[in-house]
């Protein structure tokens, strides 16, 4: 009777084994059924295979070849129930570990050298000449020693790859309920790796269960054949790109133009002259212009010649015709965009727009019709320069609505009576506002003190005790007020911290603040922390010393803020033991 070969180790064990013990003449082999496995020993001569997927397949087969004489099998710690089966079937069988050999690394590394075959799965989601050109083009780049590729392909294509390649292995499924036991089939396979293409095409069911395979490396490979391995980082990273940006869909487009969304987000008159700028300064290699813009305002756009097309929503627009532009504007897959950022208040939803439908690059006009691609630096200049700007105007015509209205600007009393009176002669001398009327925030028991002023037309009071209903009220009838500007006097006295917060809450567009030398400057966040550095620096006479002080003033009422849950909970928990101990021992 021929001898009986059990594998019960790793498939360079098992082929050393087969020189070693059987070089001549028939010999049984009871291998693992996986391709990993069946790929070395399809080409073998006078040999009878069997494969195993459990232990007990392995004990029928033996059960089957239980007349032969001679019986080997790989020690060690793999397939322990399968070596017990073998060393009860047949008790004179014979145990070899390779790695106590002589000449087991001059196997290993002709092994590594002549033989080794790297298993590859290659999952059909896209077509056949994709495939092809892929494997003529990139497959080559990865560096496989000898690939034995196998296919997992839908039934109906089975034929058309047979004829191109009669010696892959192949897995094939004829509909979708048959995916889920297939994949574990594939899955005990222990292929060395697995391609799977992500290019917006296929079942995305089987694309989940291949990356959900046991192969020991996954490739994706994108509509651009490039290709990343399969790593959780990766997979976050592409998958966060594919949201954003989508598949590069091949339309009536010739390739190599750009794809261009103008988003009105300014009048007509305006937004036409844009076109002209966009024309002249021709930013875009061989740009297709399409515009989005309002129903009603479609017409006046409708004769340009640069325009290929034309998007719209409704006029009285809700949350749900918002979403449907969206997603209209996603599926169309631009390559970029242009919009208009003004301090116009108007068209905040479609600013939005470009940023969440995944286009690429955005190119950002100013209201003097200059651009810039938007990056996070370029926007944080953009904004900075705004700022200083808005200062600038304001020095020449603050608050000047037009030149006959009058200014409402409102003073909040942050310091005691006696300063307030210097800021009120101070403001009269600087004349910072264009034709102002004055009203002033105070307590109610110290409106007397202000009759006096003259700069002052009317004073609004709050109660002398007030709780968060009375600030609350105040600060209601404030926003009703609709001041132009606020006055605040920012010193290092911790008091009215509470009326300090208030023109910024009540949407007051202008702020004017004072410090304890009764110099003023407009608010404005750069300004602003000028301010609170060169505040710090005075005392400490040395800005080095001074860095660490700075930074905690700013962080302080973060910091507050993330530890008040903790310290509250702390503090339930522990008064609530300390009253449940105190009971617990009065009882006892």
């Amino acid at each position: 009777m021929p001898p009986l070969v059990v594998q019960t180790g790793s498939v360079p064990a098992l082929l050393y084994l087969l020189q070693r013990c059987v070089p001549h003449g028939p010999v049984r082999i009871l291998a693992l059924d996986c391709e990993n496995v069946r790929q070395y020993l399809r080409g073998l001569d006078n040999v009878e295979l069997r494969f195993f997927r459990h232990s007990q397949d392995a004990q029928a087969a033996m059960d089957d070849w239980s007349d032969s004489e001679n019986v080997y099998y790989i020690g060690g710690a793999a397939f322990p129930f399968v070596q017990k089966k073998v060393r009860r079937v047949f008790p004179q069988a014979t145990s070899l570990l390779p790695e106590q050999q002589e000449n087991w690394p001059e196997f290993l590394e002709h092994f590594q050298s002549e033989i080794r075959r790297d298993a590859v799965l290659l999952v059909q989601t896209e077509s056949a000449e994709f495939i092809g050109e892929y494997l003529h083009q990139i497959f080559p780049r990865y560096g496989f020693t000898r690939p034995s590729l196998s296919l997992l392909c839908p039934h109906k294509d089975l034929a058309g790859w047979r004829r191109a390649h009669p010696d892959w292995q192949y897995w094939t499924y004829r509909t979708p309920s048959e995916l889920l036991p297939l994949a574990v089939a594939v899955r005990r396979q222990q292929f060395d790796a697995c391609v799977i293409f992500f290019t917006g095409k296929g079942s995305s069911t089987l694309k989940f269960l291949a990356l959900l395979g046991a192969a020991r490396q996954k490739i994706i490979v994108n509509e651009h054949m490039q290709f990343i391995q399969a790593r959780p980082l990766s997979l976050l990273r592409f998958g966060l790109q594919r949201w954003r940006h989508g598949v590069h869909v091949q339309g009536a487009y010739p390739s190599g133009t750009t794809r261009v969304l103008i988003v009105q987000t300014w009048d007509d008159d305006r937004m036409k002259a844009m076109l002209m700028r966009l024309r002249q300064s021709s930013p875009f290699f061989r740009p297709v212009y399409s515009l989005l813009t309002r129903a009603d305002k479609a017409i006046a756009f409708a004769p340009l010649p640069v325009l290929e097309k034309i998007f719209t929503y409704p006029i009285d627009a809700g949350l749900h015709d918002y979403r449907r532009t969206f997603r209209t504007i996603r599926n169309e897959r631009f390559d970029a965009a242009v919009v208009i950022f003004t301090e116009e208040p108007s068209f905040r939803k479609l600013k939005w727009l470009p940023l969440l439908a995944g286009i690429r690059y955005k190119l950002i006009f100013n209201r003097h019709y200059d651009c810039f691609f938007l990056t996070p630096g370029k926007l944080i200049h953009y904004w900075i320069r705004l700022g200083q700007s808005r200062v600038q105007r304001l020095q020449h015509a603050i608050l000047a609505r037009c030149r006959q209205d009058r200014n409402r600007v409102l003073i909040v009393q942050t310091c005691d009576e006696t300063r307030m009176k210097e800021i009120c002669r101070r403001l009269e001398q600087i004349r910072t506002f264009y034709h102002p009327t004055y009203w002033l925030l105070t307590r109610a028991d110290k409106a007397v003190t202000f009759s006096d002023v003259s700069l002052i037309e009317e004073i609004l009071t709050y109660p002398v005790n007030p709780g968060l209903r009375d600030y609350w009220h105040t600060l209601r009838e404030i926003r009703k007020k609709h001041f132009d500007a606020a006055v605040v006097a920012f010193t290092e006295e911790a008091i009215y911290g509470k009326l300090k917060w208030l023109p910024f809450l009540a949407a007051v567009p202008h702020k004017l603040v004072f410090n304890r030398h009764l110099d003023c400057f407009f608010f404005t966040p750069v300004r602003f922390l000028r301010y609170w550095m060169q505040r710090y620096a005075d005392e400490v006479r040395d800005f080095r010393v001074a860095l660490p002080q700075l930074l905690w003033p700013l962080a302080l009422p973060l910091v507050r803020a993330f530890l008040f849950p903790f310290r509250f909970f702390y503090l339930v928990i522990k008064i609530t033991w300390m009253k449940v101990r105190r009971a617990y021992s009065l009882d006892s």
